[in-house]
């Protein structure tokens, strides 16, 4: 498989990452940027209508784990 991701030996270094966790990080980004609208739409069915780390990470824990308290 090859993917458009080709990430420097320097700033794999400078952020404390081996080849193999910058792939898996990749990847998990695009999965979010995958489905943003779905997380978008989360925030608000959460009635979050501030879109900051806190509000996002609650919105993926429920999409994750249901709704749970």
């Amino acid at each position: 498989m090859t993917t458009p991701y080709d990430a420097k030996p320097a700033w794999l270094q400078q952020h404390g990452l081996n080849r193999r966790d910058a792939l898996r990080l990749y990847r998990a980004l695009c999965t979010l940027a995958d489905y943003e609208g779905t997380i978008k739409r989360t925030l608000v069915k959460m009635r979050n209508a501030e879109r900051d780390h806190t509000n996002t990470c609650a919105a993926l824990r429920y999409l994750v784990d249901g709704d749970t308290p």
